[in-house]
């Protein structure tokens, strides 16, 4: 929040987390829902505002549980990049004003900034953005925010709550209470900075996302016995397209009477389809990768060699443990 606070400062007409003063009319945010989301997928929840005028800046905490749940990242077409706001967004564009801010080391090219915790007064993940240029989003939702979030290893089928609650800030030297104190949601700038929306800690929206097994698993051609010599080999070939290239002879002595040919192919293209072959969750579902990681899953690499048996075949988005979680989700 401190960084945040100095990207503001540098190179945008607010001080969003400043105390201020005043009211505008009543001012709503709230939550979409994805629907149900299996648990191996990624998924996003959008934040909207609605009823709001001339709004500036945005300061709250996402809040839900952090041993079942992670945020991935935070978007905004809203709060957008600093070269948007000072010259896209305005007429005549903004002559001299950054296009990035230096803070610290570290260059920003947009003042939002978000951030994780498992701990403390802002359980979830505190996110924080401002404007140049105050705007009125639509009364109706208009989307300021783009969530993504990933169901950790420990998650369980059933509702995992999602809210928004003010955020607390306790850093004395900012000019802040030790206790801690809640700040303003969103603030709007007419001339003068006011409160569009503030809270004491307690929800101002909420939603509930349904977490489910997958309907697809790795037994693959349905004898109910999940293994690397008949079902491992018929994923690979299928990666490696074998399937198009050589049809009739692609599957011959590893199909069960209970699934033909054209029923494997419809399986695995659904599992792909869908990925659930996303192994690593990185969004692309390939031989290289999520093959490989399912061929040694499958020979019971995972148990003999942790912690190598998936070297160089993961994604920031997943660790080791939340792929064996949901490889072992995939067995029917």
């Amino acid at each position: 929040m401190n960084i945040l606070k100095k990207i503001i400062i540098a190179g945008v007409c607010l001080l969003m987390l400043l105390p201020v003063s005043g009211a505008f009319a009543a001012t709503t945010l709230s939550l979409t829902n994805p629907g149900d989301v299996n648990l191996n997928q990624q998924f996003t929840i959008d934040v909207k505002a609605a009823d709001t005028t001339d709004l500036c800046g945005a300061s709250f905490t996402i809040s839900y549980v952090p041993a079942n749940l992670e945020v991935i990242d935070v978007t905004s077409e809203f709060f957008a990049t600093f070269q948007v706001q000072f010259n896209d967004q305005v007429s005549p564009p903004c002559s001299g004003c950054p296009t990035s801010v230096a803070v610290g080391g570290t260059t920003y090219t947009q003042p939002l900034e978000f951030a994780d915790s498992s701990t403390g007064a802002n359980i979830g993940t505190s996110i924080a953005a401002a404007r140049a240029v105050p705007e009125d989003p639509a009364t109706t939702d208009t989307t300021i925010f783009t969530v993504k979030f990933q169901f950790k290893a420990a998650a369980a089928e059933g509702g995992h709550d999602i809210g928004i609650k003010a955020t607390s800030l306790n850093n004395t030297q900012a000019g802040y209470a030790g206790t801690g104190e809640y700040i303003s949601l969103l603030v709007g700038y007419d001339g003068t900075f006011s409160d569009l929306l503030t809270g004491d800690g307690t929800g101002v929206a909420s939603t509930t996302v349904n977490a489910v097994k997958p309907t697809w698993n790795l037994d693959i051609n349905g004898d109910g016995i999940v293994n690397s010599s008949k079902d491992g080999t018929l994923i690979t070939r299928y990666l490696f397209g074998w399937h198009a290239v050589y049809p009739g002879a692609w599957a011959v002595g590893l199909l069960d009477p209970s699934r033909d040919e054209v029923a494997v192919i419809a399986f695995l293209d659904s599992g792909k389809g869908d990925l659930s072959f996303d192994i690593n969750g990185d969004g692309v579902v390939n031989s290289s990768k999520d093959g490989t990681l399912i061929m040694r899953y499958l020979f019971g690499w995972h148990a003999v060699y942790p912690g190598a048996w998936a070297v160089g075949l993961l994604d920031p988005s997943r660790d080791e443990a939340t792929v064996i979680a949901y490889l072992n989700s995939l067995r029917p």
